[in-house]
Parts: structure tokens; C-alpha cells; sequence
């Protein structure tokens, strides 16, 4: 029987799950309307230089890493205490931190100015106009730090709905805008400057309500000095893993620019945001139970936890391979559809369509990934980690960078790859004999049975799917789409419908569509009842 925690900790993921996913897909949708616009009516450059300086700025952002992690980590127990002084004490060295981190921020990206052209390659712009473009990306990251940390105390107390519900809202109104003014006016300036102000909306906004709902927050205590040394101490260990995921995960962009072209950015990032909005959308299983993971580790039930991973693994396999599969059939014909025939790689050639294969394959371990970086995030494990984030980067960098200059963007994707790899293999033995404290064998078979399973399945409904061709460029892609959902769903099937964690994922997608049914029965009875215009 479920202990009432259980149930607790379960609505409020489920709750979170709800609002995030609707939050994102309006996101992710938004996202793409406003890049096909931008390419028709600006050009594909303005697309790589977003691609391109959304990486430096993520490099520069490195002023932050660990300084979020390590004070959510440190809230959790407060929070399951309900220790307001603890939690007043945490937020203002949280408040002063990011102040510190803003103008660090800023200062360090206004000195990269005079030189930021340099990574630019093979374009026909100014440098004043490449330089002005990375003012408008540095100013919005900047000001997003003045606010954003309030966020993180609903994210430690499983109420990320709440933010999920501000940012739709406030995204679905700036976009809107977005849109118009670029059919308008045609400037990709005035588009960055209606981003910052979304940004600034945003934080704003949920700022307000944090302070609504912990009114204590405005108390003036202060950690002691050893608590704050605590503190930093996981600071700067949870700074080097998160160093290692921004060089795996934010130096692609800058390596394509600078070993290829500043447009090739552009072309891989028609793709690479395709992934990354599906990424999103299965990322919103991660943050809604962010909350509970943390609450779960605090209790240090150990074979529960083992449980609760290998659950959440499965949910993640099961949703990566779908949506791997779906990315490896459709995302050539999707990018020509949005954006052109000019935009995608060439089908005949085989490094483009290895390039879409390792992208696909990055997507689905990242995806596979996502529950042990998380129980590692809260694990209290952040001094060893740091070791294996590093091992990671140097993999990274040293192969990206040979393998790039002989195979181009294949060749970083390649190296991208091989850090991937080798941190899940390293990661998952720390956790199990350091936290867990039991073998780890099961979790590794499972973990390599599950890519075996992902890879063929995507490879499956490419060959089905290839063999398609109607001759319509859209009957094909709802043909490619059919057969892109069918072999996956079926195969998971076949494998696993007797498992336990199958059994527990149909279980939570009929509570989540349940859900789903009841916060919209109301809406959609209100617009049925609503007399026609004009009636008394």
C-alpha cells in the first residue's frame, strides 16, 4: 500500500507533468513558427547567429553553474521541515548570488565584443552588426538572472506549475508579437529586443507570485559563515560537472563555425532544433519530478530510489525512442517543408546522412540519460562527480576537434557521442556503489539493452520508411509519420508489455490523460454555454 508521501509526492509530479508538458508544447510550437518566419523573412543567417550565440552566451552563463544546484540541493530539507529561517537564509544568499553573477555575466561577454567577429565565418554582415547582435543575447541572459532565482524555490517545492502557467502565457503573448513585427519591419534587432523583454516579463512575473506565496521571504537573515562555506564547498564541485555539460552540450554550434561555416550553423541547427523541442517536451518528465527525486534521496531509502530510477528510465526510453524515431524519418522532409529544399542535407550524400543518424542517436542517449543525471544532481556525490565531467569534456574536446577538422560537422557530433558515453558509463557506477550502495550490474544491463532496443528501432522505421515515396512531399510525410510512430510503439510493445515499469507507465499516462480531461472539461464547457453574440 502507498504510504500518503508516495501519493503526495506523485500528484504534485503528476501536477507539474501536466502543466509543463501543455507549457512547452506552446513553446516548442511558437518556437518553430517563429523561425520559419524569421528564415523567410530575414534569411538563414539571422537562424545561425541565434544557433551560434546561444552557445557562447551558454559558455559564459558558466559564472552561475553550480550556484543553482548546490542552494536547491540545500533547500530541499528545509523545505520537507518547513524551516522558514533556513529557507529566508538560503534565498538571500541565492539573491545576492545572482546579482553577483548578472554583472559577472555582463562584464565578461562586454569584453569579448571587439573580438566576438572573429568566430563568425565565411558571412557577408558588418562587424558591427554581429557585434550588436551578441549586445542583445548577452543583455537578455544578463537581466534573466535579476529574477529567475525565485523560480528555483517553487522547483525544489514541486510547484514548477506554476511557472510552467506564467511563462505559456507571457511566451504566447510576446511571440504573437514577435511574429507580426517581423512580417512588419522585417529586423531581426527589433525580434531580440522583444526577447529580452519576454525574458524580463517572465521572471518578473513569477517573482511576484513567489513572494505571494512565502511572504517570509522578506526577512533579512544570513547564513552562518560555515553554512555558507557548505554551501560553496558543493558550489564548486557541481561547477565542474556543469562546465563539462556545457562544453558537451554548447560547443557544437561554435566547432561547426569555426572548422566549417558560420552558415552550416545554420542548415545543422533546422535540425538540432527539431531535437531540441522534442527534448522539451520529454524533459518536462524530468523537471516535474525534480521536486519529488530530491524529497526521495533526503529520505535515503536506497532500494526505492533504485526503484524510482529505473522507472523514470523506462518512461524516458520509452518516450526517446518514439520521438528518436520520429526525428531519424521526418526531420529532412519537416526542415524542407519549413524551411526549404536548400536548408537540408543532401540525401545522397552519406556523411549528411550519418550527420542526421549521430544527431538522432546524441538525442536518444541524452534522452536515456535524463533520470541518473538527475538522482546524480541531488546524490550529495558533487566532489567525485566533478572527476568524471571532466574526463568527459577532455573526450570531448580533443575528439570534436580532430574528428571536425577531417569529417566537419559529422566529425563533432562524433566527439559529442564518444563524452556521452563515456560520463553514463561512469556515472551510473558512482551512483550504485556510492550512494546506493548496491551492484549495479542490473541497471547497466538494462541501460545497454534499451540503446541496443532505441538504435534498431529507429534504424527499422528509417528503412520502412525510406521505402516510401507517393510522390506528394506531404502525403509522404504523413506516411513517413505513420510508420515513424507504428515501430516503436509496437516494439516496446513485443519487449515490454509484461515488465513491471511498462505496466507503471500505462498506469501514469491514464492518470495524466485523466488529468488532462478534467482541467479541460470546465473550459470546454464554458465556451459550449456561452450564449451567441448579441443575445441578452
Amino acid at each position: 500500500m502507498k504510504s500518503r508521501t508516495d501519493i503526495t509526492r506523485s500528484e504534485k509530479s503528476a501536477k507539474n507533468l501536466l502543466y509543463g508538458v501543455i507549457s512547452q508544447f506552446v513553446s516548442v510550437a511558437f518556437t518553430f513558427i517563429v523561425r520559419i518566419v524569421l528564415v523567410r523573412q530575414i534569411g538563414i543567417l539571422s537562424v545561425s547567429l541565434n544557433g551560434l550565440f546561444t552557445e557562447v552566451i551558454a559558455i559564459l552563463s558558466l559564472a552561475e553553474m553550480g550556484v543553482g544546484s548546490a542552494i536547491v540541493y540545500s533547500l530541499y530539507k528545509p523545505l520537507a521541515e518547513r524551516d522558514e529561517k533556513k529557507i529566508v537564509k538560503l534565498m538571500n544568499m541565492y539573491k545576492t548570488a545572482y546579482r553577483n553573477i548578472a554583472l559577472a555575466v555582463f562584464g565578461i561577454g562586454l569584453c569579448l565584443v571587439p573580438f566576438i567577429q572573429n568566430i563568425v565565418t565565411k558571412v557577408d554582415v558588418s562587424d558591427g552588426y554581429i557585434r550588436l547582435v551578441f549586445v542583445l543575447f548577452l543583455t537578455q541572459t544578463a537581466s534573466s538572472y535579476l529574477f529567475s532565482y525565485k523560480s528555483s524555490l517553487l522547483n525544489a517545492d514541486q510547484k514548477v506549475y506554476i511557472v510552467s502557467k506564467v511563462t505559456t502565457i507571457v511566451k504566447i503573448v510576446a511571440e504573437i508579437i514577435n511574429i507580426i513585427l517581423l512580417f512588419v519591419f522585417h529586423n531581426y534587432i527589433l525580434y531580440l529586443i522583444v526577447e529580452i523583454l519576454l525574458t524580463l516579463a517572465t521572471n518578473i512575473v513569477i517573482s511576484g507570485q513567489v513572494d505571494k506565496m512565502y511572504p517570509f521571504l522578506i526577512r533579512k537573515d544570513e547564513l552562518l559563515n560555515v553554512e555558507k562555506r557548505m554551501v560553496f564547498k558543493n558550489v564548486k564541485n557541481i561547477f565542474i560537472g556543469s562546465l563539462s555539460g556545457k562544453i558537451t552540450n554548447s560547443t557544437d554550434n561554435i566547432l561547426i563555425s569555426i572548422l566549417v561555416s558560420t552558415y552550416e550553423v545554420g542548415i545543422y541547427t533546422g535540425y538540432s532544433t527539431l531535437a531540441m523541442g522534442l527534448r522539451k517536451l520529454i524533459d518536462q518528465v524530468d523537471a516535474a519530478t525534480a521536486g519529488s527525486v530530491g524529497n526521495l534521496m533526503a529520505e535515503d531509502d536506497r532500494d526505492k530510489c533504485d526503484q524510482v530510477l529505473r522507472k523514470l528510465t523506462f518512461i524516458n526510453y520509452f518516450f526517446g525512442s518514439l520521438f528518436a524515431s520520429c526525428l531519424y524519418c521526418l526531420s529532412s522532409t519537416l526542415v524542407r517543408i519549413m524551411y526549404g529544399l536548400e536548408y537540408t542535407y543532401n540525401a545522397d550524400s552519406m556523411i549528411g546522412l550519418m550527420v542526421v543518424f549521430c544527431l538522432c542517436v546524441n538525442f536518444f542517449l541524452t534522452v536515456l540519460r535524463n533520470p541518473l543525471w538527475r538522482f546524480m544532481s541531488v546524490s550529495g556525490l558533487f566532489a567525485k562527480d566533478k572527476n568524471i565531467s571532466i574526463a568527459g569534456s577532455v573526450v570531448n574536446l580533443i575528439l570534436s576537434i580532430i574528428l571536425g577538422i577531417k569529417f566537419g560537422t559529422l566529425g563533432i557530433l562524433l566527439g559529442t557521442l564518444a563524452s556521452l558515453v563515456i560520463q553514463i558509463i561512469l556515472k551510473i557506477r558512482l551512483l550504485y556503489t556510492e550512494r546506493f550502495k548496491i551492484n549495479s550490474g542490473k541497471y547497466y544491463f538494462r541501460f545497454i539493452f534499451y540503446s541496443g532496443i532505441g538504435i534498431v528501432i529507429m534504424l527499422l522505421a528509417k528503412f520502412i520508411s525510406a521505402e516510401i515515396a507517393v510522390g506528394s512531399l506531404y502525403i509522404d510525410f504523413v506516411l513517413k509519420a505513420a510508420v515513424s510512430i507504428f515501430v516503436p510503439l509496437c516494439m516496446n510493445y513485443v519487449f515490454f508489455c509484461r515488465t513491471e515499469e511498462y505496466v507503471y507507465l500505462k498506469e501514469l499516462m491514464w492518470k495524466f490523460v485523466t488529468k488532462m480531461y478534467t482541467a479541460l472539461t470546465p473550459v470546454i464547457s464554458r465556451l459550449y454555454k456561452k450564449r451567441p453574440f448579441g443575445k441578452a
